[in-house]
């Protein structure tokens, strides 16, 4: 394995967000939408997708967001369907990877979202906003943000894997994230 490692950071879901590079980099980002009307073609999308990705230009590790329990929806934070969809993306795409002998971490995104952008408990809509602030306050390009998630599970990676190169985030950048995404929620210039 290269050091540092290309670090491959999904945040799965119908509409995956991915990040990659190596620690230190600037990394790459792509969106990718898994089409279908039923369960079984969105699988079929994705098995596709993750194979072309994993064979054109392979990662040394996989770094993605682990899905709710299934529990979840019994307490309202989502419905039965969509955790069921995540959890089988989960599998799909980070199964695809182990088949090819890359390593697969998953990630309490909480825990990554407590690290990029100082506050992992807030909501999911208000995270992605801040996540996608904080990108571009890096200088990253990520454009939306499920992209935006990818590249909080990315620096999360980083920081697993190569400490000493991966970006340094000051505290108060957490909090100008907060106050930007605020005013995007208000509508106030910034």
């Amino acid at each position: 394995m290269r050091h540092p490692p290309v670090i491959l950071a999904l945040d799965a879901a119908t509409t995956t967000g991915l990040c990659k590079g190596a620690p230190g980099e600037i990394p790459r980002f792509k969106t990718k939408t898994f089409r279908g009307e039923e369960h079984l073609q969105i699988c079929g999308s994705a098995i596709g997708w993750i194979a072309r990705e994993l064979t054109d230009a392979p990662p040394d590790m996989v770094y993605i967001e682990r899905p709710m329990a299934l529990g979840a929806a019994i307490h309202g934070k989502s419905n039965a369907k969509s955790i069921v969809r995540l959890n089988t993306l989960y599998g799909i795409l980070g199964g695809a990877a182990l088949l090819k002998g890359i390593p697969v971490v998953g990630v309490d995104v909480q825990m990554a979202r407590q690290a990029f952008i100082g506050d992992g408990r807030i909501e999911r809509d208000e995270a992605k906003r801040q996540c996608l602030n904080m990108c571009r306050m890096l200088g990253w390009p990520a454009s939306n943000g499920d992209e935006g998630d990818a590249a909080c599970i990315w620096y999360w990676g980083c920081c697993c894997e190569a400490p000493r190169v991966a970006a340094v985030i000051h505290p108060g950048l957490h909090a100008k994230v907060a106050s930007l995404a605020l005013a995007e929620r208000l509508g106030v210039a910034s």
